[in-house]
């Protein structure tokens, strides 16, 4: 559905467009008009029940740690209002069950917790999560592992499997725990922080590595890996990843993994490991860390081998690299030129516009490319932020007579400039009027209410 031209001149959003590219600098989270709350809490597309599996060695070199980290969006559960009171609770169990190779439970753990929020917007957002884990102890051996979601009424909402554990290489000369993907907030840190996704690393993270706990015997002479595209899965992939790796492992000796939670936070760093003497002569112990370089960080599915030097059979895993709160507008290349009306010129729209509909994605990629504030990652933060505008818009600005709200006024403005710094509400003879207050860019729009409770911009104050 093509965006009309309005009143207010197209030229006047083009000529702006470059303090949009500043406002970005200045926009401020969690935004609402009076009481109006975010809608685009109910149109993540990519909320759902998730789960991690990380392993570590005991001492003893018999049995493992086992660790079932889970995030639950609140958008999941059921709410009940507490009577009286602007209190809203939902009461959930996570069920951890694990089959041996024959399909014999060898184990089940259980976590059940209340969730209680002040805010009923809240209780439908899947932005807002619930985090948790759970720890048990294991014989080392090869398990389906269920991770099972339920709840208050003991209805199941979601089931997650794995074939994790350590895994075997060379021959018994040594055990490979599953990959972590993970990332830390500083590249010399070494406190990590699951992404607890299943296997996938984030577009937008800093700092992301795939993790790796591994126990070998001296006799193994070298460990490697490659990451290579998964040519088959990714050949729809409006991306084009390229990613390849590949080299051999070196791992930080005497190491493992301490996993906490911490303020509905999954929190891992590495700390010493001091083997048990009886095991010492057979198994040496570290964790090893692959680091994606920035500039390869690219939506797709890949593949990662490993392999000890001279034996013939690899351990191979798929991953993903995904965008976990790609904006909906951008998820769709159609309806996202046409959300880029304001700042295309007529030139610039027919370009977009030419060609075969499989180039168009990347005809938008080309066109953010220049404005982009990190050219050296494929995240582009300036198209990110606009397309995020355009859904928040889109979803809050509807009006009787347009249910795009990236097409009325207070749209046009929020998607170039971002939330105002203040609004005001008053009537002035008879007609409802809302000034926008932005500081940094010294203005101030002025909408006036009219028919259908449409709001129209009627002025522009400079300060």
């Amino acid at each position: 559905m093509k965006f009309k031209k309005c009143e207010i001149n197209r030229i006047f959003f083009i000529t702006l467009f470059a303090l949009f590219l500043c406002s970005l600098c200045f926009g401020k989270q969690g935004f609402s008009i009076g009481h109006q709350k975010d809608k685009g809490n109910l149109f993540n597309f990519s909320s759902s029940f998730s789960a991690e599996i990380i392993e570590t060695p005991k001492s003893t070199m018999d049995s493992i740690f086992s660790y079932v980290c889970y995030k639950i969006p609140y958008k999941l559960l059921s709410f009940k209002k507490v009577s009286g009171r602007e209190l809203y609770f939902s009461t959930y169990s996570v069920e951890v069950e694990f089959k041996d190779s024959i399909g014999v439970i060898r184990k089940r753990i259980f976590d059940k917790d209340t969730i209680t929020l002040s805010d009923y917007e809240e209780t439908k957002s899947d932005n807002l999560c619930k985090i948790g884990l759970l720890q048990t102890t294991m014989p080392i051996s090869e398990y389906k592992i269920s991770v099972k979601l339920f709840d208050a009424n003991s209805r199941q909402v979601d089931e997650l499997n794995f074939n994790q554990f350590f895994s075997n290489i060379a021959e018994g000369k040594g055990f490979l725990a599953s990959p972590i993907f993970a990332y830390k907030d500083n590249i010399e840190d070494e406190t990590f922080f699951p992404f607890i996704h299943k296997n996938s690393i984030d577009f937008t993270a800093p700092n992301a590595s795939i993790l790796l706990q591994i126990a070998f015997k001296p006799s193994i002479n070298g460990i490697f890996y490659s990451i290579e595209t998964n040519e088959e899965r990714n050949r729809d992939n409006f991306w084009n990843p390229t990613l390849s790796l590949k080299g051999e492992l070196f791992p930080k000796m005497n190491k493992t993994f301490q996993i906490e939670y911490e303020n509905n936070r999954i929190v891992q760093n590495i700390i010493d490991f001091n083997i048990d003497t009886k095991k010492k002569q057979n198994y040496e112990i570290g964790i090893v860390e692959i680091e994606i370089p920035e500039d390869e960080i690219i939506p797709g599915v890949y593949k990662l081998k490993l392999w000890a030097n001279g034996a013939e059979d690899s351990i191979s895993i798929d991953f993903k690299i995904d965008w976990f709160a790609m904006p909906i507008t951008l998820r769709q290349p159609d309806f996202a030129v046409e959300a880029m009306y304001y700042i295309l010129t007529d030139a610039e729209y027919k370009e977009l516009r030419s060609g075969p509909r499989k180039d168009l994605f990347t005809k938008i990629l080309n066109y953010w490319q220049p404005h982009d504030p990190t050219p050296q990652t494929a995240f582009n933060e300036a198209m990110a932020e606009y397309f995020k505008r355009v859904d928040y818009a889109m979803l809050n600005f509807e009006t009787l007579s347009e249910k795009n709200g990236a097409k009325t006024d207070r749209g046009k403005i929020y998607i170039l400039f971002g939330p105002p710094a203040e609004i005001k509400q008053s009537n002035e003879n008879g007609i409802n009027v809302e000034i926008w207050k932005y500081d940094n860019l010294k203005k101030e729009f002025i909408f006036e209410v009219e028919s259908m409770s449409n709001y129209l911009l009627k002025k522009i104050i400079e300060n």
